[in-house]
Formats: C-alpha cells, sequence, structure tokens
C-alpha cells in the first residue's frame, strides 16, 4: 500500500486535533490559573526540560501578590501536572 503525500498529510492533522482534544479532556478538571501558569513556564523555556518548567513555575508563583504558603504548593503542584500532561510526560512525571 502507498501512502500519499496528501494522505498522511490528513493522518497527521486527525491525530493532532486527537492528541489536543484528549488533552483538553485531561485538563478540564484542573484550576485556569495552574494552566496558565503551566502554559508561560512552557512558552519562556527553551526546551521543555522538566527541570527548567518546574524552576519557571515557582518563579511565576513567586511574583504573584498576596499567596500564602499552602496555596503556593497547590498551586504550583497542580501547575505541575498541567505542565506534564501539555508536554507529553503524564500528570505525574513533573
Amino acid at each position: 500500500m502507498k501512502l500519499t503525500k496528501t494522505a498522511l498529510k490528513q493522518i497527521i492533522k486527525e491525530e493532532v486535533k486527537n492528541l489536543l482534544e484528549s488533552q483538553d479532556e485531561q485538563l478540564k478538571n484542573y484550576s485556569p490559573i495552574s494552566i496558565e501558569l503551566a502554559k508561560k513556564a512552557i512558552e519562556s523555556v527553551d526546551y521543555p526540560h522538566g527541570a527548567a518548567v518546574e524552576n519557571k513555575i515557582h518563579r511565576l508563583i513567586d511574583e504573584m501578590p498576596n499567596i500564602n504558603d499552602d496555596d503556593r504548593w497547590t498551586i504550583a503542584d497542580e501547575a505541575l501536572s498541567v505542565a506534564g500532561i501539555m508536554i507529553g510526560v503524564g500528570a505525574d512525571a513533573l
């Protein structure tokens, strides 16, 4: 069976769509702030390396005003789970 370039593009397009839908489904249980922190952290690092993303998340949280220590760690844990989902390693990887 020969796979044409057009067919391959269609397969890739469908797989990306499925991946994004799956990711959206996984993220629906997380807070908007955690999702935003994870997005900002991933976008700001050159390569989505777990330690770099984690450091950036903590730096972003440190810049947030009026946040207590309990909330800081709760948000950080959730944002790390979201980042893991976004970069494709899973919620418990970072």
